[in-house]
């Protein structure tokens, strides 16, 4: 699963917070039994659970900055800073004398924490699709926060309450719509946004947001060779050093990402499919059409009433609260089938979706970080385009 979490205004000594945040790291460990890296003092700690590219962690002079994902800076001096000192260093370095400004160099998907105990002060931040998670809770003269509720629910401030308005929405729209949580009193960061805690008081703000081009009115010559290198730098990006595979349905979006990471990988890409022994709601011969026209290495699994049973209480035990997701159990025996084979990310559809092979589903762009920074107004138009160009035989949707 992954994540960081932490916490501000409850002193013990620094080996009771040690243990405490070990504690509210747990959860975090529980699918992936990534290690935890802490870093406490007197009046605060916190703790980055990951595997070893996707953490780092600092600590100097009662500051401490942790940061889960994948981040780098737009700067060119900061982003050479950062390479050869890290990310936490080069964030810890910057951060007083820049304060919440140096979020809006930060590229990447990631979620990040700057606590400074001196000044009795917290920075939280998530990137710009809001793909790493990251909630929080002011009580009692401080601040609890955490990638899971499951974590920050862990700290002796909580009260862990269920909020009756977070219910109800949950029932109308099937999800909890935020900047709300489940849980009274607990809030997340929504995409782009970052929050400074200090002395009590809380500030939220955002350093970045969304602009749709409506007016971006290029040659479309011009536009596909442009949206066609933001899709492959995306996938590039996304995939890093590692081996990922791909969640395949055999739909535009999968299919285009399934044979974009093969292009820019320059290897048969590991696709998974999942299908139904249901007329009208098997998909996996589309699956399969894809697969042959991308020479994926193709693995796929017919998921029985049986499976859906067993499932239910393993996805529903990783969601920090209830999501109406129908997809969830097809992606969780994807994720199943990729964990075998070694992998720890799926990149899949829905506009760029992420599924960890260690069941955690991240929502948005981590497969499309670079796409973040525009949406050209023609982007189904070009994938339109592009993929009348294939075999007659190949569906689009």
């Amino acid at each position: 699963m992954s994540g960081l979490c932490g916490w501000i205004g409850h002193g013990n000594s620094v080996a009771e917070n040690l243990q405490l945040v070990r504690l509210m790291a747990g959860p975090l460990a529980r699918a992936d039994g990534s290690g935890a890296h802490t870093s406490a003092g007197v009046n605060g700690a916190l703790a980055v659970v990951a595997h070893a590219h996707s953490a780092s962690i600092y600590q100097k002079d009662g500051l401490h900055v942790a940061l889960w994902g994948r981040a780098g800076f737009l700067e060119p001096r900061l982003a050479q800073l950062a390479q050869s000192e890290g990310v936490a260093k080069t964030l810890a370095d910057n951060w007083r004398e820049r304060r919440d400004k140096i979020f809006t160099s930060l590229t990447g998907a990631f979620s990040c924490c700057i606590l400074d105990e001196n000044a009795n002060e917290v920075a939280l931040a998530t990137d710009r699709m809001g793909t790493y998670p990251i909630s929080y809770e002011a009580s009692a003269g401080g601040l609890v926060f955490g990638s899971s509720a499951d974590a920050i629910n862990l700290h002796p401030m909580i009260k862990s309450e269920i909020a009756p308005q977070s219910l109800y929405n949950y029932v109308y729209f099937h999800m909890v719509p935020g900047p709300d949580t489940i849980y009274q009193g607990q809030k997340r960061l929504l995409p782009g946004e970052y929050l400074v805690y200090r002395n009590g008081s809380v500030e939220a703000g955002q350093y970045w947001e969304m602009k749709f081009l409506e007016d971006d009115r290029r040659p479309f010559q011009e536009l596909q060779q442009d949206f066609l290198n933001v899709l492959r730098s995306s996938v590039r990006d996304a995939a890093g050093d590692q081996e990922v595979g791909a969640f395949l349905s055999g739909g535009t979006d999968s299919s285009t990402i399934a044979g974009i990471l093969g292009e820019v990988t320059g290897q048969p890409a590991r696709t998974y499919s999942i299908g139904f022994d249901a007329s009208g709601y098997d998909e996996m011969e589309y699956a399969r059409i894809a697969a042959r026209h991308f020479a994926t290495r193709h693995q796929e699994y017919y998921v029985t009433p049986e499976d859906i049973v067993a499932a239910i209480p393993q996805v529903a035990a990783i969601f920090d609260q209830p999501f109406g997701n129908s997809s969830a159990i097809p992606a969780y025996y994807c994720a199943r089938m990729a964990k075998a084979d070694g992998l720890t990310m799926m990149l899949g559809e829905m506009g760029g979706t992420n599924y960890s092979a260690a069941m955690f589903v991240m929502p948005s762009s981590i497969c499309f970080p670079s796409m973040s920074k525009r949406r050209p107004w023609c982007a189904r138009e070009l994938l339109s385009r592009w993929f009348s160009a294939f075999p007659a035989e190949r569906p689009c949707r």
